[in-house]
């Protein structure tokens, strides 16, 4: 993430409040020395009445199960050590291992105030407390749930089965979007079980790093008491005017709401080209950094038409939305920093939230085939115009919700298969764009500008990643899973490689050249299996995480000295192919977990 607040700003313009940070009365070991990275991207950073304490109890039959190895491994904790993962283990359940409770626990945890755009019903978050620099989701009801919350959020508390949902889907977005995701750093089973719909269900904790909201700049207007000074209406109005002006104050060259605009435009864009839809566009299920946050409604979509979801939300309708929540927090950031607003500047930041939008999808759809436009101009100039129109004619076909997949209608994917395809069925304009998008793919595909591979890959289809795929195949998981909880873990961490393993469709490391015909991965490093396209011969192209001491890699760490110049390096992340010389050649890899269908490849590369 970029640079967030390292202290907040008082009322009273340019004068310096106190930092509140509640210092953290359980944990001195691991957590503690993370804990000073990551508070200043909490709420907390933006003032004193961004959060609310209220007291938890410890679960004493709470268990982990399961831990992020790749997020602790980039941020220098060796998990890979039996003795360090046990403290951390320790660490995470005596801080997190929690529910609310009466008052009578003798602990606390900090829930944190935010709004929404048009209002909103809560005071914050319902579930989820903050702790040093991290927070527990599933925790139980806060002071700040609202009296007119959904069934499901009225507990407070959280299923296995979405805890799960929760780290596979986050790992996908966050290892294919620009702006990535909030991860989810662990998983507590807490002992207790929940009454849902479809019966009992295992109860669960998430715990991730803590993260500002754009909804941490709107009032919520319709939670609480008014009045007093005391008053949860009166303490909202402070919250926003802290908060508004911290930001502010932090980077004064930057105007908060083109930057928070800007990067979720990107995020946006990106996921309209992998077909990654989050349900509705929220300010308090994406970060000011624009990574995606919240992933109850989160699901694959099979094509770019106008699907809707559960609650009536569109995919592709996402910059409607955005346009409300810009006049929400314009409304706000002018109230309470009048000197930075211009009521003019507030149309343009709109236009160029869509125009990014447009340029990042044309711009990953072009990575994605592999295309370098430096090298192939001519393709680089006709494909980002048609595929954004083709884009544009299959947004005018509105279909209901389905979750297993819209009804079957060509989508550009069958145009690449063998045989033939009808697409005189098609509406007249999606069928026009439809004809002329499959006719310069093949035109490219017999000048070698584009593979059959990288094309058939990036549009085929992710089932595992539907909602009721997904959510059913974790439910016969839980159900199957055996009390020992060594095995359950690791039960766990082998379910979500194979999801995430099955479920990738966009490698943003992998060279161009290089045809991917098979995939695996651990979360913390992957094996892809594939054709080199340059050198005409099979290749296995590898990603890792980045530590100290080098590139982790499927159970080890492979030294810097030896990844010489041949690592391709993003982030926290490093690719490098697995003949490079120098690398290990013991180093062991698993088979691939998927393998995408055999008429993707190249009859060279069968």
């Amino acid at each position: 993430m970029h640079d967030q607040l390292a202290s907040p700003i008082s009322r009273d313009a340019g004068v310096a409040a106190e930092v509140f940070f509640p210092e953290p009365d359980t944990g001195t070991g691991i957590l503690r020395r993370l804990d000073a990275g990551l508070e200043a991207g909490s709420p907390q950073a933006l003032g004193p009445n961004m959060c609310v304490a209220f007291s938890v109890r410890r679960l004493p039959a709470s268990t982990l199960a399961w831990i992020n190895t790749r997020w602790f491994l980039e941020n220098g904790v060796d998990v890979l050590d039996a003795g360090v993962l046990d403290a951390l283990t320790r660490d995470l359940l005596e801080r997190y291992g929690v529910c609310a409770d009466d008052g009578q626990g003798g602990s606390q945890l900090f829930a944190d105030r935010y709004g929404g755009t048009g209002g909103a019903f809560h005071g914050g978050s319902g579930r989820c407390g903050i702790l040093g620099g991290f927070n527990a989701k599933g925790i139980g009801r806060t002071p700040l749930v609202s009296p007119n919350v959904d069934k499901t959020h009225s507990t407070g508390v959280m299923t296995l089965n979405e805890a799960i949902k929760e780290v596979i889907d986050s790992e996908v977005a966050a290892a294919e979007l620009p702006t990535g995701a909030v991860p989810i750093l662990a998983v507590i089973e807490t002992g207790e079980y929940t009454q849902t719909d479809a019966g009992p269900e295992r109860c669960a904790i998430v715990v991730r790093p803590n993260f500002i909201r754009p909804a941490h700049f709107e009032r919520s207007i319709f939670f609480g008491d008014s009045g007093t000074p005391a008053s949860a209406q009166f303490i909202d109005a402070l919250r926003v005017c802290d908060a508004t002006r911290a930001i502010s104050a932090r980077r004064p060259d930057v105007y908060p709401i083109e930057d928070m605009a800007g990067r979720v435009a990107t995020q946006v864009g990106a996921a309209w080209a992998l077909r990654l839809f989050q349900g509705q566009f929220l300010t308090s299920n994406v970060t000011v950094d624009g990574a995606m946050v919240d992933f109850g409604a989160f699901r694959s979509v099979p094509s770019w038409r106008r699907i809707h979801g559960m609650l009536g939300e569109c995919f592709g309708n996402e910059g409607n939305q955005i346009a409300g929540a810009l006049d929400s927090l314009y409304f706000y950031f002018s109230k309470y920093v009048p000197a930075r607003q211009d009521a003019a500047a507030l149309k343009d930041i709109y236009a160029n939230v869509l125009k990014a939008a447009d340029r990042t999808f044309q711009a990953v759809a072009l990575r994605a085939l592999g295309v370098d436009p430096a090298e192939n101009a001519g393709f680089a100039k006709a494909f980002p115009e048609l595929i954004s129109a083709y884009f544009r004619a299959q947004q005018t076909t509105v279909l209901p919700f389905q979750d297993r997949g819209e009804t079957r209608a060509v989508w550009i994917y069958d145009t690449l298969a063998p045989g033939t395809v009808d697409v005189e069925r098609l509406p007249a304009r999606e069928r026009d764009v439809t004809r002329q998008l499959a006719s310069l793919l093949q035109a490219a595909r017999s000048s070698g500008t584009v593979s059959l591979s990288r094309a058939a890959n990036f549009f085929s289809s992710r089932p595992w990643l539907t909602y009721t795929i997904s959510t059913s195949s974790i439910r016969t998981l839980i159900r199957k899973l055996p009390d020992d909880l060594g095995v359950r873990a690791e039960k766990i961490a082998r379910f979500v490689n194979r999801h995430v393993s099955c479920s990738r469709r966009y490698w943003p490391l992998a060279p161009g050249r290089f045809d991917i015909h098979g995939q695996v991965s651990d979360l913390a490093s992957s094996a892809l299996y594939g054709f080199d396209r340059v050198e005409g011969r099979p290749r296995v192209w590898l990603e890792g995480t980045r530590t100290g001491g080098g590139l982790y890699l499927f159970g080890r760490v492979v030294p810097r000295d030896v990844l010489a110049d041949s690592l391709v390096t993003d982030g926290g992340r490093g690719g490098i192919f697995a003949d490079a010389a120098g690398l290990a050649p013991d180093l062991v890899l698993p088979p691939p977990a998927y393998a995408y269908p055999a008429w993707h490849r190249a009859p060279e590369a069968v």
